[in-house]
């Protein structure tokens, strides 16, 4: 949904739909992204370790988006690339979700 949402908002068309279901896409990631430590861990201790770091790496990946964001279009003039970049990001984590494998059903 990310991606897609992303994609209208490339191409110009309906930005209104295109910005709801890029906020859709946002409130479903952040969910999945709470609930991974927590499906793909055997311990509660591997859980706690593994939150703390997607979390301070996502949040540091995150933090950096913007910027580049902002440098790609001071550079650019437009936003063409840094939507391209955020598609690229969502499709890339859309395929590493499909291919991740719970250790509870192991």
């Amino acid at each position: 949904m990310q991606a897609a949402g992303l994609l209208l908002i490339f191409l110009s068309t309906y930005l209104w739909f295109a910005v709801f279901i890029c906020g859709l896409g946002s409130g479903m990631l952040f969910a999945l992204l709470n609930l991974l430590p927590v499906e793909m861990t055997s311990s509660s201790e591997e859980a706690t370790s593994w939150a703390a770091m997607t979390q301070c790496i996502g949040f540091l990946i995150g933090a950096t988006g913007p910027l580049l964001t902002g440098y790609l279009h001071d550079r650019m003039g437009h936003f063409n690339e840094g939507i391209m970049v955020m598609v690229f990001i969502s499709v890339a984590m859309g395929i590493l979700s499909l291919t991740m494998e719970s250790k509870k059903d192991t």
